[in-house]
């Protein structure tokens, strides 16, 4: 499927006017060690216009970079590296499939789904960001699944916090990923008590504060996506984001506070499990926020110089 999927992109290298921008804003990148386009307009003369590159993370510019400094020719590169981009969506999405111990039989049904439906098949011929954006998110949910069942280790949420940052750096929306790791930081056992126990205030007071916590991150998601999704420099989107993170951490540090009083380290370990996997969801949810903020921050310096 893999190897189908490139033939595909190679034999038509379908270069949309964001992957160009893309392939500029690398190219300049390795040139200068500045990130910037070209631009036309508003110029009478039709001399080419430094631009800076402020539309999109940077995320796949610097994934491109490094093909482009060994290669030298740009579409060169482009086609090697998103080349190299579906072979790390395919290997990951096999390797959650074993991780979900599906059969065969499924495993191949889900990956020509995801060579032969119209979507992907749009996603993987063109120069996007979506292959690579996709590929570290599965990783990350792949990252969180294995926690889930070997219980909290310092590597696994080290590689978690590293993926969570690369997809955040190639899309805004990599700040969901912080969802996967949201049932690491739910006590179920703690919660089934204390919800059958009615007499306790906690069992009144949680379920619905999970609810509107949920809803909450739900309807911030909704909005991001369906309203502001064409509003490629909005601030609000920005804002949306990072409240939508910050739900979610305040939703785990809830939980911890409430449902974890009597928690206690096991034999050989420094602390909780629970303890352990709240501060890894923190660290978690800061990496998925950092880039955003800090393109954020870098984009508006550039706004307050140009005024």
């Amino acid at each position: 499927m893999a190897i189908y999927a490139i033939l595909r992109w190679l034999n038509t290298l379908n270069l949309p006017e964001d992957g160009t921008n893309y392939i500029t804003a690398a190219l300049n990148f390795v040139k200068t060690g500045r990130f910037f386009i070209f631009v036309n307009w508003p110029s009478y003369s039709g001399e080419p216009l430094i631009e800076p590159f402020t539309e999109y993370p940077p995320g796949l510019p610097l994934f491109l970079a490094p093909f482009i400094f060994i290669f030298k020719e740009p579409i060169l590169a482009t086609a090697i590296a998103h080349s190299v981009a579906m072979l790390i969506f395919y290997a990951i999405v096999y390797f959650f499939c074993r991780a979900l111990k599906l059969n065969p039989v499924m495993r191949i049904f889900i990956l020509s789904a995801l060579t032969f439906f119209r979507t992907f098949e749009i996603i993987h011929s063109k120069f996007w960001s979506e292959s690579l954006f996709i590929s570290l998110s599965l990783g990350v949910g792949l990252v969180a699944l294995t926690l889930i069942r070997t219980g909290p280790k310092r590597h696994l949420w080290l590689l978690g916090v590293l993926l969570t940052f690369l997809a955040s750096s190639v899309k805004f929306i990599g700040v969901a990923n912080v969802a996967w790791f949201v049932p690491l930081i739910i006590p179920w056992e703690q919660l089934s008590i204390a919800t059958k126990r009615s007499e306790r205030q906690l069992g009144h007071w949680v379920p619905p504060g999970l609810t509107v916590a949920t809803a909450v991150a739900v309807f911030l998601f909704l909005y991001f996506g369906l309203t502001l999704v064409h509003f490629q420099n909005h601030p609000a989107k920005v804002v949306v984001i990072i409240l939508t993170g910050i739900t979610l951490c305040t939703t785990g540090i809830l939980f911890f506070l409430f449902l974890n009083k009597s928690d206690k380290p096991s034999d050989g370990q420094s602390c909780s499990p629970a303890l352990a996997n709240t501060f890894g969801f923190l660290a978690i949810a800061i990496s998925a926020i950092l880039p955003i903020l800090l393109w954020f921050l870098r984009n508006l310096l550039f706004f307050r110089q140009s005024t």
